[in-house]
């Protein structure tokens, strides 16, 4: 019988690898049917490193150890972070697939993972294909532990059930079911929003893509905003994996909402269902709801820290000092976007020992020392 939880994948890697790697995460956080593991995204400031990593190996499905000529020439990297996942594979049955070696650019596995046929994600033009074959690996681990391979979409009704909107259950569903229309209605929906494009043109055009691009949904008069709570989310085309992918959003972007704030309401942050968005730039385009929060939650989730006025602050992979994990230096003068939520994150700073979560002016994300840190003014507006 199919299990309802999701693949639980564990990514080992260097950090200087950071980059590529979170690429990798992005796309299989985006599967709907993967729960992936990266320390940067899953470790908490305070956190025991060891113990965290002890424990998420332990109830992992699968390892995806991602090499580089880097990580696999640097110093103690196999002995410290695969000395757990390669212990942990001595004790699975022979044949399971519990280890994938993941190589990122051209270079030697180390003697210990060379009994696991490697994938490759590189190059940089043919990753997509790439994907697709780590994919398939990943999946026949699903199968074997009878895990879904597709994404879960939940129902509308059983959305606005959760999201406590049962009694406007009934309206919303009729809504929905007028918008199904035939084919040929849609079409003429389409010829009726366009405000200068022409039925021969739509008849004839070659390329849909461009007739599409020139098609617009007009704004709500009142607007109703959403924002991103992670960097790298896809804008695509249609509200599907499938959809072409037009941008990619940094976190915190501002959208707007092109459907029913009551519809909205019951899709944000469920997985498998999509929102009719427009960006800051005007593009038109669908975002997966289980990456967007609501004005009124993002007001309270975030705000802005800066360094001391005497001092400069080290933005780091990890919260740990090291050289490896030093990604740069904060001047006094640079704020920095907190990630964490407000009432967490207040009681850090200023206290040794604890680390916070940030975005730095050039979207990259990492951690500081809270002790190093004070609060700046809000920086989200309505």
């Amino acid at each position: 019988m199919t299990q309802s939880r999701q693949l639980r994948v564990f990514i080992c890697h260097s950090s200087n690898d950071k980059p590529v790697v979170r690429d990798l995460y992005q796309r299989l956080n985006e599967e709907g049917w993967i729960d992936p593991w990266l320390d940067s995204e899953k470790l908490n400031p305070g956190d025991s490193w060891a113990y965290e990593i002890e424990k998420a190996v332990e109830e992992t499905d699968i390892i995806l150890v991602c090499l580089s000529k880097q990580s696999v020439n640097k110093e103690g990297y196999v002995q410290r972070e695969l000395r757990i996942a390669l212990d942990f594979a001595d004790y699975k049955p022979e044949g399971t697939v519990f280890i994938i070696p993941v190589r990122l650019e051209e270079c030697e596995p180390p003697k210990r993972l060379r009994a696991w046929q490697y994938a490759d994600f590189f190059p940089q033009e043919n990753r997509d294909q790439s994907y697709q074959k780590l994919l398939n690996g990943l999946k026949k681990r699903a199968n074997g532990l009878q895990l879904p391979t597709e994404r879960s979409i939940k129902s509308m009704q059983e959305a606005l059930k959760e999201a406590d909107l049962e009694e406007d259950a009934k309206l919303v569903n009729q809504v929905i079911q007028k918008s199904l229309l035939s084919a040929e209605r849609v079409k003429e929906q389409i010829r009726e929003t366009l405000t200068y494009v022409s039925n021969e043109e739509l008849d004839e055009a070659e390329d849909y893509d461009e007739v599409e691009k020139r098609i617009r949904i007009p704004l709500p008069v009142d607007k109703y905003y959403l924002y991103t709570i992670d960097d790298g989310i896809a804008l695509r085309s249609h509200p599907s994996l499938d959809g072409k992918l037009l941008d990619r959003l940094t976190a915190n972007t501002k959208v707007i909402s092109l459907e029913l704030k009551i519809v909205v309401d019951a899709k944000v942050g469920v997985p498998g269902q999509w929102i009719h968005v427009q960006t800051p730039d005007e593009t038109q385009g669908y975002v997966a709801a289980w990456f967007l929060i609501g004005n009124n939650e993002y007001q309270n989730h975030s705000f802005v820290v800066a360094p001391l006025p005497t001092a400069e602050a080290a933005f780091r992979t990890e919260p740990l000092v090291a050289s490896e994990t030093l990604i740069r230096v904060i001047p006094n003068t640079e704020n920095l976007v907190c990630l964490e939520p407000v009432d967490v994150a207040v009681k850090k700073i200023g206290v040794v020992g604890q680390w916070l979560k940030v975005r730095d002016q050039e979207n990259q994300f990492g951690y500081v020392a809270a002790w190093w840190l004070t609060k700046a003014n809000p920086f989200f507006s309505t």
